[in-house]
């Protein structure tokens, strides 16, 4: 009886240990699907998140030389172009193509738990709390043009081009030289794109980074998640 006890208790045992093991591995699966879809996240928005960075820094520049221009008081032929385009697009700050589909999975599936690596965890937390920084930040800069915007809408002409089968902007530069706040108003806008551009900037190198980490835990010896 004692013999028969032990083999039932024995084959529990075993059989509770299979189960464990069985749930242990669909679960190392699944967070290997969960690190292929966030390296993919990652990629793309370091990669999204650079060409907007680039192209503030491009409006640093832009507006840089317009400050100059204003500043000299004198418009030539050769400076009309580039800055006529500078001060009719100072106002542009488009919001990012971020994706978090692969975080926003695991959060509504309620799967982060899958996720065994804490500092991976930590840097998910700290990457979704900068989307919804930089959103903010956007948000609040494009309020604040409202005001900039009411001084220089009437220095923004549309004018017919020669055929007149279409029209061009113009910048009304006799206006726009002599009235002290435009200046202040291109000084603003080029204050912004700094600092919008050097948050997203900054965003981006933080998606590449956790890109790069979450390599290192795709090639670790017991991972399958091996990369395309």
């Amino acid at each position: 009886m004692a013999v028969e006890f032990a083999i039932v208790v024995t084959g529990i045992f075993v059989g509770l240990q299979v189960d464990t093991w069985n749930t242990e591995r669909t679960d190392r699966i699944r967070e290997k699907v969960i690190l292929k879809q966030l390296h993919s996240d990652f990629a793309a928005n370091a990669a999204n998140i650079n060409q907007y960075a680039n192209r503030h820094e491009q409006m640093v520049e832009d507006l840089a030389f317009a400050l100059k221009i204003l500043t000299r008081g004198e418009l030539t032929k050769t400076d009309a172009r580039r800055f006529r385009n500078a001060f009719v697009s100072m106002y542009q700050l488009p919001s990012i193509s971020a994706s978090m589909g692969g975080y926003d999975a695991v959060i509504a599936t309620g799967d982060l738990a899958l996720i065994t690596d804490q500092e991976l965890k930590s840097r998910l937390l700290q990457l979704s709390s900068e989307l919804d920084a930089e959103m903010s930040l956007t948000s609040y800069f494009r309020d604040l043009n409202q005001i900039n915007m009411e001084l220089t809408r009437d220095v923004v002409l549309l004018v017919p081009n020669n055929d007149r089968t279409d029209t061009n902007l113009q910048v009304d530069f006799e206006v726009v030289k002599n009235d002290y706040r435009m200046l202040t108003v291109v000084a603003d806008q080029h204050r912004k794109h700094q600092i919008i551009g050097a948050a997203r900037r900054s965003l981006a190198n933080n998606f590449s980074e956790a890109k790069a980490y979450v390599e290192t835990l795709m090639e670790r010896p017991d991972s399958s998640a091996s990369l395309p």
